[in-house]
């Protein structure tokens, strides 16, 4: 796909109300469906938006010679969805990133990425009926309320993403390492 009207260098890319959301040179926001490439590498960052403090993965996606940084909040449907999906996926080939936002039945919205590889829609690899090595979610009370913790989750796919990017060490180079 590409996006277009850039200048070159990097296109700082957001996730706003089911798009990938690009701010233009006058502060207009641009909203696009989707966006492809090949995923070169995940930096995480804490960060803070009128006073609420979050995490947020940033992922540099590169379509020929155009390069995206896509920043995702990490505690969100469109990472877990994202994270999920690139779990099915080959990371050195092209995926299509495609967002979404629907209101779900209890009024609040869904939100998530999809992605496509070789014009196919790839599964999750984890699920609720299907954990894994993915942490359970914990059960906290938090003033007389249970509600799940995602911490753990959280931090598995943060780890997950790197790992990703981490290449590790051939054989050659243990060999060498050790004399």
């Amino acid at each position: 796909m590409g996006l277009s009207n850039t200048s070159g260098g990097i296109t700082y890319l957001n996730m706003k109300q089911g798009k990938f959301a690009r701010k233009n040179a006058n502060g207009d926001i641009e909203l696009y469906d989707a966006v492809s490439g090949i995923i070169t590498a995940a930096r995480f960052e804490n960060d803070e938006y009128q006073g609420s403090k979050f995490r947020k993965v940033l992922l540099t996606i590169e379509d020929g010679e155009q390069k995206y940084l896509l920043q995702v909040r990490t505690d969100s449907g469109y990472y877990r969805g994202l994270t999920n999906a690139i779990a099915n996926a080959d990371i050195k080939q092209e995926v299509k990133l495609i967002a979404s936002s629907k209101t779900g039945e209890n009024g609040k919205p869904q939100t998530t990425i999809f992605v496509n590889q070789n014009g196919k829609a790839l599964k999750w690899k984890w699920s609720k009926d299907n954990l894994g090595e993915l942490p359970e979610l914990e059960k906290v009370k938090v003033k007389g309320q249970v509600v799940y913790d995602n911490s753990k989750q959280l931090e598995f796919f943060e780890n997950y993403w790197l790992s990703l990017f981490t290449a590790p060490a051939s054989a050659e180079v243990e060999e060498e390492l050790a004399f």
